[in-house]
């Protein structure tokens, strides 16, 4: 009976051509995590991102979305997310992430802290390729 009590966590990573501009990458990537949502009940955070081998990888953790009765409307709310987006190359951080704590705010609440999991520009793209986790303190 005790294993209702264990929250299974999956590791995984997933990889990008390098032919794929940054915007690409990034809508690739939000694909990705609205079918694992979707169609396996994962909530996928990405951990960490970098290039291997020429290609834009991300590693993630994974779990299973506790399904709610028929009659609870409560929408799932993340302890923690990921947000991949593409900021122009003369655009700042910090503004970048002072936008994106306003609106984790609107939509989530207080108490969330952002950092920069990765960044890359990829040669020839005039954009930047951020993630961003977002992870509830205490």
């Amino acid at each position: 009976m005790l294993t209702k009590y264990i929250n299974e966590e999956i590791r995984g990573k997933v990889s990008f051509p390098p032919n794929l501009t940054s915007k690409e990458v990034a809508r690739a990537l939000h694909l990705y995590i609205q079918t694992a949502r979707k169609e396996n009940g994962l909530h996928i955070v990405v951990t960490n991102m970098g290039i291997l081998k020429g290609e834009i990888s991300f590693e993630f953790c994974a779990e299973h979305i506790q399904k709610k009765g028929f009659l609870c409307k409560k929408r799932f709310i993340p302890s923690r997310f990921s947000i991949v987006s593409v900021i122009d190359f003369s655009d700042s951080i910090q503004a970048f992430l002072q936008e994106k704590s306003k609106l984790v705010k609107h939509h989530f609440g207080t108490g969330y802290n952002l950092r920069i999991v990765g960044q890359t520009m990829k040669e020839g793209d005039n954009q930047i390729l951020v993630c961003v986790l977002a992870e509830k303190s205490g």
